[in-house]
């Protein structure tokens, strides 16, 4: 793909060196406009104000604080700094606090809705000025709710501009200190300066459809296995993950918040080890989690759910194994409707036929008689199936897609197909469909996304006419029949492995997969966009031409997309992520986390994954991949 230029404008960020020589400011009187301008280390430049008739004062300002007589100037008052070649911005509706740090200069520049703040201050309209006057106080509270663990952490949660700010190593001073803001092509990104890793980034225009990561900690991430990430209708993320105990005797199924600060939940029973968690939300805030877990060495289903207002339940058995012949083996799937209903689904080990035969189960839970159903096989019981995911809509919708042997399983490697089940969360589960309509060896990794109308898209991995594994798609309308499956991807620069599938709130979708290079035998994450009505566009190539591997993606309603993946690098392994935003495609590449030496990215490699909610902002979470 094009590479994107950076380009860093209107401000940039040093430590503090020498140490601070600010001093706190209190609040303004009713005649002054007064604050500190520090990016961390005070600013020693010079300060501006500016009203809305255009008329201007400036002070020096050599240890960042400033004060401004304002009487008979008409507000709003816009103020900048100036240091060298760096400026930056602030503002104030009326005489008091305001003021100048990277922070403010977010705040403004989202009340400007993304304008050029350089040319606001050259050329003050009166208009201009009130209408950011009057987004201010939403735009810092945006900025405040979407920064709020990273304010948490340094007891830094206040009003940026009017806030009481001290030059003293701690609070909000303590932040600056840490962090760098920078502007790169309408984004705003927020980065730690010791590690360079990305804590968020966002639209200027737009902090509440962000990127974040900064609720999630290396430390986490050190502990966490297999972890997966949902957000509820509140707009609010919450993690799951396997992780062992202190002795290596179990693995728990652990559960936590990632807005609020909130300590990690047990969510399943302390014994047994339970692995590959996933969970999903109704639109009341519900959720439900499922994983498998060993207990005596017998595979078995769990769930629990977690009740808005009440919190979790306790675990539950879904299964009932009782003999090593019959055992889940395969990592469950969930789907939540609305209303709360859920259908989960796995893939199940039969010994009595061969060692290598499995079926697909499903077991669903009903709202209205707080129970989960006996397990049932929706394969047919002779071929072997395997390689299962579900999903749900809203009104409960749902489509099943899985990978099935033609043959018993006792082929080893031996040729399969996509076959798919369509229903609902409460009725019947038919509609079978085989989906690969050609005899080129199929690879599997199917998955399956839908959407809110009920379209549906799976994608698996499949020969094509050269050989090569392709991303394969295909589309089902709602109320319609299954369309004639394509390929997206390239087919004759290299193999293609591991697509994912979201949609957008309109029909349309993105997948992404792993693309190898036949020119350097590395590989890349690829990306196509479906347009409801138009099909899919020509792969995209969206990192560098290295090795990369689990991509994931999520797409918020208005289509803009978020993927992450696990990036090989020359020097360490690293979680990375990009996106594409509607107007302006896709972005750089920013690094979000850098792995510990332990990790090689074959025996040990790190697994993102990512979630959106329904403001457009998207988490980030990883942990230590199988």
């Amino acid at each position: 793909m094009r590479k994107a230029i950076l380009l860093v404008v209107g401000l940039f960020l040093f430590g503090c060196g020498g140490g601070h020589s600010s001093s706190p400011v209190a609040g303004g009187s009713s005649t002054t406009v007064s604050g500190v301008a520090a990016t961390g280390s005070a600013v020693s430049g010079t300060v501006y104000l500016k009203d809305s008739s255009g008329r201007e004062l400036s002070m020096a300002a050599t240890d960042g604080t400033f004060a401004f007589d304002v009487s008979g100037l008409e507000p709003p008052f816009m103020l900048k700094a100036v240091w060298g070649q760096n400026t930056m911005y602030s503002f104030a509706a009326a005489a008091g606090t305001a003021n100048i740090t990277p922070l403010t200069q977010m705040v403004v520049t989202a009340a400007a809705v993304g304008g050029n703040l350089n040319a606001l201050y050259a050329a003050p309209d009166k208009a201009a000025f009130n209408a950011v006057a009057n987004n201010i106080a939403a735009a810092t509270a945006s900025l405040r709710a979407r920064l709020k663990p990273l304010l948490t952490a340094y007891s830094a949660d206040m009003d940026p501009i009017s806030g009481h700010f001290a030059a003293n190593g701690t609070g909000m001073d303590g932040l600056l200190d840490h962090v760098t803001v920078s502007y790169v092509s309408g984004t705003v990104s927020v980065t730690d300066k010791a590690s360079g890793t990305t804590l968020f980034t966002a639209p200027s225009s737009n902090l509440d459809h962000g990127v974040s990561a900064m609720a999630w900690t290396s430390q986490q991430a050190g502990v966490a296995l297999d972890p997966d990430v949902a957000v509820d209708s509140a707009g609010n993320g919450l993690v799951v993950w396997s992780q062992y105990n202190s002795d290596c005797s179990a693995r728990t199924i652990q559960a936590m918040w990632l807005a609020d600060g909130s300590a990690p939940v047990r969510i399943s029973t302390s014994s047994g080890l339970a692995a590959n968690p996933h969970i999903a939300f109704d639109a009341a805030g519900n959720a439900v989690a499922v994983w498998a877990q060993s207990d005596n060495n017998l595979n078995n289903i769990w769930v629990n759910r977690y009740v808005a207002g009440v919190g979790w339940g306790v675990p539950q058995k879904i299964t009932n194994v009782s003999s090593t012949a019959t055992g889940a083996s395969g990592p469950p799937s969930i789907g939540v409707d609305g209303a709360g209903n859920a259908i989960i689904a796995w893939y199940q080990e039969n010994g009595a036929i061969n060692s290598n035969h499995f079926d697909v189960y499903i077991s669903r839970y009903s709202v209205a008689t707080n129970t989960w159903s006996a397990p049932a096989m929706v394969s047919n019981g002779t071929n072997s199936a395997y390689g299962c995911k579900v999903v749900a809509n809203p009104a409960g919708t749902v489509a099943l897609v899985w990978v099935q042997a033609q043959d018993d399983g006792s082929v080893s490697n031996g040729p399969a197909d996509i076959w798919v089940a369509t229903g609902t969360t409460t009725g019947a589960l038919g509609n079978l469909a085989k989906l690969n309509n050609k005899s080129y060896l199929i690879y599997g990794q199917a998955t399956v996304a839908i959407d809110a109308s009920g379209d549906v898209l799976a994608a698996w991995v499949q020969n094509n006419s050269s050989g090569l594994f392709d991303i394969w798609v295909d589309h089902l309308a709602a109320g319609g029949g299954w369309e004639t499956p394509t390929t997206i991807s390239s087919g004759t620069t290299g193999e293609c492995y591991g697509p994912d599938i979201a949609f957008d709130g309109a029909g349309n979708a993105f997948a992404v997969w792993a693309q190898q290079s036949n020119a350097n035998g590395s590989q890349y994450v690829a990306a196509s966009r479906y347009t409801a009505g138009a099909g899919w566009s020509a792969p995209v190539e969206v990192n560098e031409n290295i090795g990369t591997s689990f991509q994931h993606v999520a797409v918020d309603a208005s289509g803009n997309a978020t993927v992450v993946w696990f990036q090989l690098e020359q020097s360490a392994v690293t979680v990375r992520s990009t996106r594409y935003l509607q107007g302006s495609g896709w972005c750089a590449s920013q690094l979000i986390a850098t792995m510990d030496s332990s990790y090689d990215g074959y025996t040990k490699l790190p697994v993102p994954m990512v979630g959106v909610n329904t403001n457009g902002q998207s988490f980030i979470v990883w942990g230590t991949g199988p």
